[in-house]
């Protein structure tokens, strides 16, 4: 398995002439709230397998149900994906304060990322009756982005929190289909 996952652990290079050359791994803290773990990329999977098991999500590509429990009262949910040979951070953000529950997904990148792909994130709202249902595909953000920036700027999935009583169930939970989706731009 970590074979498989070696591509898509972020390195830090310098350039020489018109040549990469790798340097070691990325600096990252873990997201999930009130860890303190700090490290570098290439341990970040072991960090969560031992620690954060229930937060890792290993196939990004394949439609995941995310629920957010009770709504009325704030929370924020992170996990770390694993998608198309790459690691994202998915926030799952639900905000008293500005009345919005966000879906926000940050990729770390590695520095042989093709320039033409892009990656997007889908995230699916459905009623209780499942008749109807709201969709949101957003470009996931680099992780180097302020979280707080991206959720003010709206640069990803948001809902109004007072519109989302035809999605709850009878404990205030309500859950989006999530996956991560891959796109080529050509230029």
């Amino acid at each position: 398995m970590s074979s498989q996952l070696d591509n898509c652990i972020p390195k830090t290079v310098h350039v020489v002439g018109k040549n990469l050359i790798s340097h070691g791994n990325v600096s990252l803290d873990c997201l999930i709230p009130d860890c303190t773990w700090s490290g570098i990329s290439e341990n970040i999977l072991d960090h969560f397998q031992q620690v954060h098991p229930d937060h890792i999500w290993w196939n990004g590509e394949k439609d995941k149900i995310i629920t957010v429990h009770d709504i009325t009262k704030p929370s924020h949910k992170v996990e770390l994906i694993v998608a198309h040979s790459h690691l994202f951070w998915f926030h799952i953000k639900n905000d008293l304060e500005s009345g919005n529950l966000y879906a926000a997904c940050q990729h770390i990148a590695t520095p042989n990322d093709d320039p033409n792909c892009r990656f997007m994130i889908r995230t699916v709202l459905k009623d209780k009756t499942c008749v109807s249902c709201v969709s949101c595909s957003t470009e996931t953000r680099p992780h180097t982005e302020d979280l707080d920036k991206v959720l003010i700027d709206q640069k990803c999935a948001v809902r109004p929190i007072k519109k989302l009583s035809c999605f709850t169930n009878e404990n205030n939970d309500v859950s989006f289909d999530v996956s991560i989706s891959k796109i080529y731009y050509f230029q």
